[in-house]
């Protein structure tokens, strides 16, 4: 007993050990004001760690907040769930501030997750180290070091799983009271809803297709597994609802009924409900995209198992000759007909497309199930072979290097990829001073339209970790719905998104100026950039700065930064959309655009 305390403390290390690494490259620059890509998604975390920890500064809820997405602002419970972990790292952020607060969690979370699959094997399977490898592939899979890598707290926390799995195995085994299970259930699901409800999400959906396998398999042997009662099986049932409804029932409505409550997502349907090849599985180890050229951000590829990971999972799954080896097969299988999506025969979509939070799931992120299923499967074929060395009577120093090096050659592939990814470097948010100046001198401003989309990101890290007194139009991640009687369009960002790629129309200036002015926008500002650097992948804003000065006229330079004073604009009249040769030289520059000033051939247009 004492050596498998000492084996499983020493898979707690190593899994620190390899979250510390993967983090290293943030020592140089600084925990406290760098993180691995601050820019896109992480800045909803960040922007939330910082705002819940000092919410009562800004005469604001901690759920909600008109500080970014203005005038609508955003629900916290809805537009994000980073609010359970600024919730629980609120102390780090008083301390250090929201960037370094996020990088803890990015240290944390892979070892959790690790550890609460290790635990929860700790019944089912006797070996320490069956149950140690089974937390590195659950902890550190490529799912979850892409998730790392975006900055995705949300899928970094993956302690439920493995835990409803223990609930489930002791609810039948009978040796815990139904109480004591039900009360852990509903706490554990209220904290994973307020950390990353799409996982909350895809725990209902597998265990909604649990309970029905279940009940049919009862049906058919006209008895319930184990020691399993219909009694024991309601008073779980009771206290799990019991133990869930203060945070599950209060989370949903003010989710779904509370303020700026989500009407419309800016990626379409089609991105949740596409399909995914299966051939993914086994032969892309690294997914890739272009934002310009000459850029590639590569990230691990959360579908990638390799051929032999996935021939031992199998294998694994049949030596073991128990039924979690059954189960495993069938979550494997589960996973990958999930993230088959709308082209899978008899695929659940066609009912939960319907509901909250479920539909939202992007249908790729399902093969969460199957690493679940891999993680215990491998823990199962290790506790196998493990088995049989001791049968026949081999040394354990031998039996322990025999399953190091099978496990090597069987986590080689996606290791590799998780290495050869990245590039695992440190970015620190950028420090705008036009917002500043903004935040200075316009104390009384309602709303600052600060940058086109991916600027905006920045913006609201800025805006979070110098209290900045202002309210951001801009934002990063799901945005908010608005009203289709304010504005046809969704959401006037993606029209600030695709002026960078596109010429605009006279109805998208005109959209764009209307829904400004009737949220009475005082201040436009835009960063002004020189350079940028390559690994940001961010186009030089000219393409926003043209469209701006097509409808308000020359800015003037602030600070540094191109800000227009739509108070004293001049009236939009009919706004002169430029030739589509001449917009193309003019908003991208053709390499001779003046950086100290707005592209001249707007102007010169418009005299």
């Amino acid at each position: 007993m004492i050596r498998d305390r000492r084996l499983s403390t020493a898979f707690v290390g190593f899994y620190a050990f390899l979250s510390l690494l993967i983090m290293s490259p943030l020592l140089a620059s600084g925990l406290r004001r760098s993180t691995v890509w601050p820019e896109g998604d992480a800045s909803i975390s960040i922007w939330a760690n910082g705002f819940v920890a000092h919410f009562w500064t800004w005469n604001s809820s901690p759920l909600f907040s008109s500080g970014v997405f203005a005038p609508h602002g955003i629900n916290l419970l809805a537009n994000t769930t980073a609010w359970g972990l600024a919730l629980l790292l609120a102390p780090v952020t008083w301390i250090v501030g929201p960037v370094a607060s996020f990088n803890v969690e990015l240290f944390l979370l892979p070892v959790v997750s690790a550890v609460a699959m290790q635990w929860s094997l700790r019944r089912l399977v006797p070996s320490p180290i069956a149950r140690g490898i089974a937390g590195l592939i659950w902890g550190f899979s490529p799912f979850a070091m892409e998730a790392l890598y975006w900055g995705w707290p949300n899928f970094l926390y993956l302690a439920t799983p493995p835990l409803l799995l223990w609930v489930s195995s002791e609810l039948i085994r009978g040796e815990l009271t139904a109480r004591r299970l039900g009360i852990f259930t509903g706490v554990m699901m209220s904290l994973q809803l307020l950390i990353g409800g799409e996982v909350a999400a895809m725990c209902l959906v597998v265990m909604s297709m649990v309970v029905l396998v279940t009940a049919l398999w009862s049906l058919r042997q006209r008895r319930l597994p184990g020691d399993l009662t219909l009694a024991r099986l309601g008073r779980f049932v009771g206290w799990t609802s019991l133990a869930g409804a203060p945070v599950g029932l209060s989370a949903a409505l003010f989710a779904l009924a509370g303020p700026a409550h989500l009407q419309s997502w800016v990626w379409p349907e089609a991105v949740f409900k596409i399909s995914v090849p299966v051939s993914s599985l086994w032969s892309d180890p690294v997914a890739s995209g272009a934002f310009h050229p000459g850029w590639e951000p590569v990230y691990p590829s959360h579908f990638y198992f390799g051929p032999i990971l996935l021939v031992a999972v199998v294998v694994s799954a049949l030596a073991a000759r128990r039924a979690l080896g059954w189960v495993s097969l069938a979550l494997a299988a589960m996973g990958v007909w999930l993230i088959r999506g709308v082209r899978a025969p008899l695929h659940p979509f066609a009912v939960l497309w319907r509901l909250p939070v479920v539909h939202n799931i992007v249908v790729g992120r399902y093969v969460l199930i199957t690493w679940f299923a891999a993680a215990i499967a491998m823990a199962l074929g290790v506790e196998s072979l493990l088995r049989t060395l001791r049968k026949r009577h081999v040394g354990a120093r031998t039996s322990l290097g025999l399953v190091g090096a099978l496990s090597a050659l069987v986590l080689a592939a996606p290791a590799l990829a998780i290495f050869h990814a990245g590039p695992w470097h440190s970015q620190t948010p950028r420090v705008d001073r036009g917002l500043t100046w903004v935040a200075h001198h316009e104390p009384a401003t309602p709303v600052v339209v600060a940058f086109p989309f991916n600027e905006s990101s920045a913006a609201m890290i800025q805006q979070v970790d110098q209290q900045l007194k202002i309210r951001l139009l801009g934002g990063w991640g799901p945005q908010p719905g608005y009203d289709p009687s304010e504005i046809s369009a969704d959401t006037t960002l993606v029209f600030l998104s695709e002026l960078r790629t596109h010429q605009p129309t006279e109805t998208q200036l005109r959209e764009i100026a209307t829904f400004f002015a009737a949220h009475e926008v005082t201040d436009l500002v835009i960063p002004r950039r020189v350079a940028t650097p390559l690994e940001r992948g961010y186009l030089q804003p000219y393409q926003i700065v043209a469209a701006f000065s097509e409808i308000y006229g020359a800015p003037r330079v602030v600070a540094g930064e191109w800000h227009w004073d739509l108070r004293h604009a001049p009236e939009l009249g009919t706004p002169l959309v430029l030739a589509p040769k001449r917009w193309e030289y003019c908003a991208w520059g053709i390499g001779r655009v003046n950086p100290a000033a707005v592209p001249g051939c707007v102007l010169d247009s418009k005299r």
